[in-house]
């Protein structure tokens, strides 16, 4: 008997073996991934790695890097290991955008993703009912 492909439908998870249909509905549990940057090697990231663990994040992907390169491995990382319902969580703005226009960029694509985002000292999340990217930044 090999089991079929078990497929996630609307809420719904199906999985089928040996002619036996289980269904039944599920709950994916989103998760709080953190980003910390300092912009030397010389720089200690630790108060934001533990202010971002404080906050309930399972990890933490760290760069050392300058804010103003186009590319920072670790940020690439976590968000290619972001999924829908997840929640980037950054100790700061300026942890994440380089410029305004690349923080707007990265978090407007996250929630197209279906993904949240918080900075946690400027206490901005976009994961609350109604607080959208854009409610957000207009301060509705």
């Amino acid at each position: 008997m090999t089991a079929r492909v078990a497929q996630l439908v609307s809420g719904t998870y199906v999985s089928c073996s040996g002619g036996l249909d289980i269904c039944g509905t599920f709950r994916v549990r989103a998760h709080l991934l953190g980003y910390a940057r300092v912009s030397t090697t010389e720089q200690n990231p630790d108060l934001q790695v533990d202010e971002l663990t404080a906050a309930g994040c399972w990890k933490v992907w760290t760069d050392r890097a300058s804010g103003a390169l186009d590319r920072r491995p670790q940020l690439d990382e976590v968000l290619e290991q972001l999924r829908p319902g997840d929640t980037l969580v950054v100790w700061r703005l300026d942890r994440l955008g380089r410029s305004l226009r690349h923080l707007i960029q990265v978090v407007t694509g996250l929630d197209a993703r279906g993904m949240g985002f918080r900075s946690s000292r400027e206490n901005i999340d976009t994961t609350t009912a109604g607080a959208g990217w854009s409610s957000t930044c207009s301060g509705r």
